[in-house]
């Protein structure tokens, strides 16, 4: 190894110092030292290092000076005090906590003044040992795997067919398992009846034992997942314990740093994900690469560095795990995966559900009042928020409507259903089986398609993007408001005045091409109001507010069920049980409470008018916009009074995660 070192650096004389880091097992067998007494109790070396030794006396003949880096304990060796050198160096103050994520889960708290550090017994299951398809990380290995679009994605180091996965491939395939929800919470795999759809293809069997397939030829099996599930706990276990003891709290650090060369390729997100790494902390996580190296070069280089080095090592306190009397009953704690995934057991499941049924009875209220359902079921997701997917909610919130809308079909079942001898005022003709077709209600559903043309094709171009950039809590404030006063002076200006059109036969193409222009800006800006966007454009023109407000619960059956099929058909028919029982028990309470709305509103706009749910919406606008408001100004002064800290502290990088963080906030 001398030999190549001094090849490549073109230089044949003898090196004057070599510097070496490494775990404490390794440093013993590189000066010749038996590690035999760190295998058994108290795991104590025979040698802490932190010294220089001749050439000589090492049998490198070649080298005048070794440096070996020193070691705290059995299992916390030099290569974490030359990471601690390293990230120190550059932020000696700021409290760091530091992560070696390998067989042994070497960590590390503190500053300058004072580190605590531990080592756990994790194992090989992150470097991929002993798993059924586990390799290194090398040609053909999957490195990496993720979600899109409910289909499992891998990433193969040197672009080849995957035979194997190595361990960053390990941690995402488990968060990805986690996302899919095809564990229990003991961190069994679940029996594909009980998994969506979707994802019931990725589970199968690999020698003798189920496991869930990433690729053509490479699976995760229940016995590697049972592998990392142990590592995981081990090594959770084991941070919370020092932190509990050197008394840090999350907001007391202010970087988590992930060394080593494992680290360096470790998808954060998917650490938190399985629990190895607090959800909180991600904010101030980053990988470091190979610091052990950094530290290792200013030692060979410095005789400050090397003085620094064991500084840090007399300055570490080292928690004993095996002995700890709390570390147990963490490890038991962390064993369960699920925690991580945001599991739902049985009260969970429940509290979901009744979440369901409060969501139902908003829809139900406010679908056919003109106050905006879908701006009432954004601003409640933004309190009670339902424990689903994205992808779910997006499609949750419009086909929820379903529900409301089957109410409209049973209370006007007689005067939408075209067919039927019976109070046919219009029949195609007298005898035959035209006397079975009603004519005017033919022409009435006429009317209503082409009200649903301008939303239909906006729905199909844009309504990926719409949903991006108008569906928020701030759009629907905004809308709440104008729309709240376009009723108000509507009203005012129609007082006393007679309507131009006082029945449905009266309404001709131009009138419902005219009320579907206005529903489009309903479709477009959320907090509008569907029903309140068509009888403000019905109102406009003449219609009477019976004949408005009839007209918009029709019109509201082509158009809700049309966007019901867009968004199942985006969707998919891959729900999980527990979709399907959110969505049904969502839709049951929606019709069921618009039975009792829809009678409410017919009776009241006979003798009220409208600028009540004018004065309504305005009001509730205002509220929202209010927290709005308050959120912004809360979010800005916190995040300008930790950069003027961070200032004055001269903690520049992390002035830099402080502005990120605004963005996210």
């Amino acid at each position: 190894m001398l030999r190549t070192l001094q090849k490549k650096t073109g230089r044949g004389e003898q090196i004057q110092r070599l510097a070496v880091v490494g775990n404490t097992v390794m440093c013993h067998l590189f000066a010749g030292i038996s590690p035999v007494s760190i295998g058994v109790t108290p795991f104590m070396p025979q040698e802490f290092f932190g010294k220089e030794y001749t050439g000589e006396q090492l049998g490198l003949t070649d080298c005048r000076s070794v440096y070996i880096a020193p070691a705290v304990a059995g299992f916390v060796g030099g290569d974490i005090t030359s990471d601690l050198l390293a990230v120190m160096q550059k932020n000696p103050k700021e409290k760091v906590l530091l992560l070696d994520i390998g067989t042994n889960g070497e960590m590390a708290v503190g500053n300058e003044e004072q580190i605590y550090c531990c080592a756990t017994a994790v194992g090989s299951a992150f470097e991929g040992a002993e798993m059924a398809m586990g390799m290194p990380a090398a040609a053909g290995a999957i490195s990496h795997v993720w979600l899109d679009q409910r289909r499992i994605r891998v990433q193969v180091i040197g672009d080849e067919e995957a035979c194997g996965i190595c361990g960053s491939g390990l941690i995402d395939a488990l968060a990805v398992i986690l996302e899919m929800g095809l564990l229990d919470h003991t961190g069994l795999l679940k029996q594909k009846q009980s998994v969506s759809v979707a994802y019931r293809k990725y589970l199968g069997e690999y020698a003798g034992q189920p496991c869930v397939w990433l690729a053509h030829k490479v699976c995760v099996t229940q016995e590697d997942i049972r592998g990392l599930q142990l590592a995981k706990a081990a090594f959770a276990a084991g941070m919370r314990i020092l932190l509990q003891d050197s008394h840090t709290s999350y907001e007391q650090l202010d970087h988590v740093i992930l060394a080593g060369g494992f680290g360096s390729y470790l998808k954060k997100e998917s650490a938190a994900a399985i629990g190895l790494i607090p959800k909180e902390l991600l904010p101030i996580t980053e990988s470091v690469g190979n610091a052990a190296g950094e530290g290792a070069v200013s030692a060979a280089i410095s005789k400050k560095a090397r003085e620094q080095l064991s500084i840090i090592q007399k300055s570490m306190h080292y928690i004993e795990l095996s002995t700890h009397p709390d570390f147990s009953q963490e490890y038991m704690n962390q064993m369960d995966l699920m925690e991580a995934s945001d599991r739902k057991g049985k009260n969970d499941r429940l509290i979901e559900v009744l979440k369901a049924v409060l969501f139902g009875i908003v829809e139900g209220v406010t679908e056919w009042l003109p106050i905006s359902s879908t701006g009432h079921l954004i601003l409640l997701n933004e309190v009670v928020k339902l424990k689903v997917s994205d992808e779910f909610y997006s499609m949750f919130e419009v086909v929820i409507q379903l529900g409301a809308i089957l109410a409209v079909v049973v209370l006007f079942w007689s005067q939408i259903w075209p067919f039927g001898r019976k109070n046919n005022v219009a029949p195609l003709t007298k005898r035959g089986p035209g006397a079975w077709i009603k004519t005017d209600i033919f022409k009435l559903w006429f009317h209503i398609l082409v009200s649903t043309i301008p939303a239909a094709v906006i729905g199909v171009l844009a309504d990926d993007w719409v949903e991006e950039h108008f569906y928020n809590y701030q759009m629907v404030s905004v809308m709440l408001i104008l729309f709240g006063i376009a009723f108000i002076l509507i009203e005012n200006s129609h007082k006393g005045k007679n309507s131009r059109i006082n029945s449905l036969a009266d309404i001709g193409y131009d009138t419902a091409l005219f009320i579907g222009l206005f529903q489009l800006i309903a479709a477009i800006f959320p907090g509008t109001s569907r029903s309140g966007a068509t009888i403000v454009g019905a109102l406009l023109i003449g219609v009477s507010r019976t004949v408005a407000a009839e007209y918009t619960f029709f019109l509201a059956i082509p158009v809700m069920f049309g966007a019901s099929i867009l968004k199942i058909a985006k969707f998919g028919l891959d729900f999980s049980t527990s979709e399907v029982v959110i969505l049904f028990v969502g839709c049951v309470i929606a019709f069921a409470v618009s039975l009792i709305v829809i009678r409410f509103l017919m009776g009241y706009i006979k003798k009220h008018d409208f600028k009540v749910f004018g004065y309504y919406r305005i009001i509730l606008g205002v509220f929202c916009a209010g927290v709005w408001i308050f959120r912004g100004i809360t979010c800005l002064n916190y995040i300008s009074g930790r950069f003027v800290s961070c200032v004055r502290k001269k903690r520049w990088l992390r002035c830099l995660f402080l502005w990120r963080d605004a963005g996210r906030k």
